[in-house]
């Protein structure tokens, strides 16, 4: 009788533990995890962290972007640095990584992609004007003149500098123009296979550049020195200029007493197969644009100037 009331009791007890973890079932599961790892004498390790990956180039490139810089020298000085530091590892230019660079004008990436591609293996750097990458380049400050600017930045190479006009769409500043140029004036070399436009362009580009930082090409007889010009458009230079004596004058080249702010090249019109003409376009500072005639001829195999006209030609 005994034995049958220890089993009854027995029985009551696990009827009561029941109950009881039943009732206390919430608070149970909420330290479950916790108690049984105790218990059982396992340690559970606290999650770490993740590094986070690391960005590619042109992601790191589009973040860079996001900020609209709010002038014209951060701007540049934005570019070269991501530009710099990319050439350490690899070629912008082969890569077109510049492609998807929000500090350059659509205008100036397709002068860039036709100046490579009509460029043979060793050429000069478009963005840099030089074969050798600079350790650094620093743009100094710009000068603003509504919706344009310019400025010149200085590269880490002996003698060298770069004339860069910027262009401020949908308030973002941009890249719309690179002049090569070294303090003593020296043109760029011309290219054998460039364009009848794109000699224009790059002429234009560096008496420009000359002219905002050592004053007047024609002053030193810097244009004699040109790649891009003809024997014949040299020494019509020279003729205007002599005609002027000490009476009023202006410059030939660009039909003005004064610099512009700018320029726009039309598309060549080749009239025959050694000679074609370009349209120039000069814009200024509160005055109309003023445009001139630019003719070209084929010579030895390389377009060069060979006449300039203060006035649009008629077809």
């Amino acid at each position: 009788m005994k034995l049958n009331c220890s089993w009854d009791f027995l029985a009551l007890a696990a009827l009561a533990l029941l109950v009881g973890g039943c009732a206390s079932s919430d608070a149970v599961a909420e330290g479950a995890s916790a108690d049984a790892s105790v218990l059982l004498g396992i340690t559970t390790p606290t999650p770490t962290a993740l590094p986070p990956t690391p960005l590619a180039t042109g992601q790191a490139l589009l973040l860079q972007d996001a900020a609209a810089p709010s002038t014209p020298e951060e701007a540049a000085q934005n570019f070269y640095d991501w530009y710099l530091s990319y050439a350490q590892t690899a070629n912008p230019l082969l890569d077109k990584a510049y492609h998807a660079n929000g500090y350059l004008a659509p205008e100036l990436i397709a002068q860039v992609d036709k100046t490579v591609a009509t460029s043979s293996g060793g050429s000069f750097d478009p963005f840099l004007c030089a074969q050798d990458i600079p350790d650094s380049v620093r743009v100094g400050p710009a000068e603003i003149t509504g919706e344009r600017a310019h400025a010149v930045a200085r590269t880490s190479l002996d003698d060298h500098w770069l004339d860069l006009s910027f262009v401020r769409a949908a308030g973002r500043w941009q890249i719309t123009g690179i002049a090569c140029g070294t303090n003593a004036g020296a043109p760029a070399t011309a290219n054998a296979t460039a364009t009848p436009e794109q000699v224009v362009k790059s002429f234009y580009d560096w008496y420009l550049a000359y002219a905002r930082r050592n004053g007047s090409p024609l002053a030193g007889a810097a244009y004699k020195a040109s790649p891009y010009l003809s024997a014949a458009a040299a020494r019509g230079i020279e003729s205007t200029l002599a005609a002027f004596g000490s009476g009023p004058s202006y410059d030939p080249v660009l039909c003005a007493q004064n610099v512009p702010l700018g320029f726009v090249v039309d598309p060549a019109e080749v009239m025959t197969g050694d000679t074609a003409r370009v349209f120039v376009r000069m814009n200024w500072q509160g005055a109309p644009s003023t445009s001139q005639t630019v003719s070209l001829k084929l010579l030895a195999g390389e377009w060069k100037i060979d006449g300039l006209t203060c006035a649009i030609e008629s077809k």
